[in-house]
């Protein structure tokens, strides 16, 4: 009897024991709460979104939307990633997107179109720091007198090196005035081709107004892929002037159109 006893309490342990190294393999292989699948998913979630903070402070009314909406122009090609009201102006709309410029300066870099969603043509002025994820400063924006015509855009380029901007831009200020220019509606076509060993990106313009080269203001070009997310582009290089250089000497085969921003006025 005791040597059953005894026999019964080795393979009660040994339960025990086999318990025991199942437990041990199951928190090794642990997914739960914890985890570092988990915990990487929750930063994600915590990770705010793309000029959220900016969006909030400026929302756009219904009555813009509808005439961002209405807009059939180059705008709409794009893969804007932030789009809000110029601060206290509602005519105008500001949107944003960023990029890595791997072709040609290895910066970081935002795109900043203002569109006036206005029938009557302006000119604005204003003064803007580009924040990083930190909050921190990485780019200034100072602009004097741009000229913007009715149902326009002009996307302006600013390059935050190697601080990756977050979409969020401390406006101090947005003034915006009538203008006394005579704006020429236009329509244009853009293609990209190489020259040498760069690519570039030349505008061709047709309207049934006279157009006096005199009076072109600077114009920026973009490279977009697919999904209309820009890759590359810039400012004209000089006045009278249809081409930006990209710097690039390939895209990859991502390049697959082009946009280019003017605003033309006759005095």
């Amino acid at each position: 009897m005791k040597n059953i006893k005894k026999l019964l309490g080795i393979m009660m342990a040994a339960t025990v024991l086999v318990g025991c190294g199942k437990s041990s393999d199951d928190t090794v292989q642990d997914s739960s709460p914890g985890a570092g699948q988990t915990v990487e998913e929750s930063k994600e979630e915590d990770a705010a979104a793309f000029g959220e903070k900016t969006v909030a402070e400026n929302p756009l009314s219904d009555e813009t939307k509808a005439k961002l909406d209405a807009l059939d122009t180059n705008y709409k090609k794009v893969n804007w990633d932030a789009v809000y009201s110029a601060p206290d102006n509602e005519g105008i709309v500001i949107s944003e997107t960023a990029y890595f410029d791997k072709q040609d300066s290895l910066h970081n870099i935002l795109v900043v179109a203002y569109t006036n969603v206005s029938d009557q043509a302006v000119k604005f002025s204003c003064e803007g720091y580009i924040e990083n994820a930190s909050g921190d400063v990485v780019a200034d924006i100072f602009e004097s007198d741009v000229e913007l015509g009715p149902n326009n855009t002009i996307a302006i380029k600013y390059d935050s090196e190697y601080d990756e901007p977050s979409g969020n831009v401390r406006w101090n200020n947005f003034s915006v005035e009538p203008s006394d220019k005579e704006y020429v509606p236009y329509e244009i076509n853009t293609e990209l081709t190489k020259k040498d060993q760069f690519y570039y990106i030349e505008a061709t313009y047709s309207s049934d107004s006279e157009i006096d080269s005199m009076f072109m203001p600077m114009g920026y070009g973009y490279v977009l892929d697919k999904d209309g997310h820009i890759i590359g582009g810039g400012e004209e290089e000089s006045i009278p002037g249809d081409t930006v250089n990209t710097w690039a000497e390939t895209y990859e085969g991502e390049n697959a159109d082009t946009v280019f921003f003017k605003n033309i006025y006759n005095h």
